[in-house]
């Protein structure tokens, strides 16, 4: 995406938000939703599409709301994570004899 001319000379850039987290013992077949307000850190114009990485085993997939109803949004991520095949290996980093799943979530996009 190329810079474009905004008011007064300023130009848009692209900015990059990434957090790592930790979702604890989230046994195979259960769910759990993240939500994370960054409006501290960035808040993106528009709801750019957050790249989450979890490690094999675990899947995530992006929401439009989390269970308090909190939208997704510029200023917040939504997503939901399933452990669909993990195996104990990912268990016991917090005591926990379910698997936990560590995650990084990554969003790109111009600033409000």
């Amino acid at each position: 995406m190329a810079d474009k001319p905004l008011h007064h000379g300023l130009t848009q850039a692209l900015h990059e938000w990434s957090y790592s987290g930790w979702v604890i013992d989230i046994s195979q077949g259960d769910r759990a939703i993240v939500s994370i307000d960054h409006t501290v850190d960035a808040e993106f114009a528009g709801n750019p599409y957050p790249a989450v990485v979890v490690p094999e085993g675990f899947i995530a997939i992006p929401l439009s709301c989390d269970d308090e109803g909190n939208a997704s949004s510029g200023a917040r991520c939504v997503f939901m994570i399933e452990n669909v095949s993990a195996a104990a290996y990912y268990g016991g980093y917090y005591g926990g004899a379910a698997p936990d799943c560590p995650y990084t979530v990554t969003r790109k996009g111009v600033l409000h």
